[in-house]
């Protein structure tokens, strides 16, 4: 389990797949989630259970792709300035870079 989460519970496979039980939240089912959803669960994850190499399971930027502008590359941004908690950059799909195509 990464997160038992303030929304659906969000777990990791044993092959590295990101999952996300809706059921009792706002859906009925277990969903595989990757792009934001996903790194985001990791991100979470490595939080809470203080394993951070659940970070190392994000991708890696390809050669020459640009550094997020809103995250520095750090996957986590403050939505709005002054809103004192960062959570996972959406501008970036919380990978801390940005695609260079």
């Amino acid at each position: 389990m990464l997160d038992p989460g303030m929304g659906p519970m969000t777990y990791l496979t044993s092959d590295g797949r990101v999952l996300e039980d809706l059921r009792g939240w706002d859906g009925d089912e277990i969903v595989e989630v990757d792009g934001l959803h996903a790194h985001s669960a990791l991100i979470v994850g490595a939080r809470k259970t203080g394993i951070v190499e659940l970070l190392e399971l994000i991708p890696q930027p390809p050669p020459g792709s640009p550094i997020c502008s809103k995250c520095n590359g750090k996957r986590v941004a403050e939505p709005a300035p002054g809103f004192g908690i960062e959570l996972p950059c959406n501008e970036c799909d919380a990978r801390g870079w940005i695609d260079a195509g």
